[in-house]
């Protein structure tokens, strides 16, 4: 037998539905180097946008409990799971995206 699991959406599929729209994942990854790793750059920092706008007043550090009782497939993208949103991945995405941005990253109009 197949178990059901409920999980609240609220307003953070509008969020996230943005955006996928304008392309944020794509358009961040495109102009980031990627080395390997389960969760890019464009989807944690979508993450963290989710996060910012849950109205929980949480720090970057708890993203995974923010979002162990989210959709996180549908929220951030297929296969990523709200642990694999940690803290340590967190702050190299930040360092990541400084870094590119001392390197004069290219900057780009997001959207269609």
């Amino acid at each position: 037998m197949k178990v059901l699991e409920n999980k609240q959406l609220h307003h953070l599929g509008i969020v996230a539905g943005v955006c996928n729209e304008i392309g944020l994942i794509e358009a961040i990854d495109r102009h980031v180097s990627k080395p390997k790793r389960k969760v890019s750059v464009g989807r944690a920092v979508q993450a963290m946008i989710v996060n910012a706008l849950g109205f929980t007043g949480r720090a970057l550090y708890l993203t995974p409990l923010f979002m162990d009782h989210k959709p996180v497939d549908v929220l951030i993208g297929e296969g990523v799971r709200a642990e694999d949103l940690h803290d340590e991945m967190i702050g190299k995405v930040i360092i990541r995206l400084q870094a590119n941005r001392q390197q004069g990253g290219a900057r780009s109009k997001v959207g269609p």
